[in-house]
């Protein structure tokens, strides 16, 4: 019976180097640390790319979104302190609606054509012009809103 030659085991990061394509190290770095860099946003944003100089996040909604741009001399700064050589330079920050959000845009859509059907003859008549089911969605609850308040 011959005995098979036990491998020794390698670091994981070898055998990905196979696996994977070439990443450079400072990528990982950012990767391996999303979570610590970006703290208590973590459930605002993720990670979507990096480049050479530039990293795109995505963010959940457009108000974080705004605040972000704002602050983004500050992330920028914050990420590469994690690097030892400030790779970034730019940030891109990607409005991403999650599954729920459109899921409850779609809710509040069939909503505002329910309203519809409790408006004027004259309203309906004057919406059917109007072919952008979002607009038209939208002039519904406004106009519904106006006659509960008016």
């Amino acid at each position: 019976m011959k005995l098979e030659k036990k491998s020794h085991p390698t670091h994981i990061s070898k055998s990905l180097q196979h696996v994977l394509p070439k990443i450079p190290h400072w990528h990982l770095t950012i990767i391996m640390n999303w979570e610590s860099i970006i703290g208590n946003l973590k459930t605002k944003v993720h990670l979507i790319n990096i480049t050479k100089t530039t990293i795109k996040i995505g963010v959940n909604d457009s108000s974080w979104l705004q605040e972000l741009y704002l602050l983004s001399h500050e992330v920028i700064h914050t990420i590469n302190s994690f690097l030892d050589t400030p790779y970034i330079q730019k940030i891109q920050f990607i409005l991403k609606i999650s599954a729920k959000k459109k899921q409850k845009k779609i809710v509040n859509s069939n909503n505002a054509m329910h309203l519809c059907s409790i408006l004027t003859k004259k309203q309906v008549n004057a919406l059917q012009d109007i072919h952008d089911p979002g607009l038209k969605n939208a002039l519904c609850a406004f106009l519904h809103r106006c006659s509960k308040e008016g």
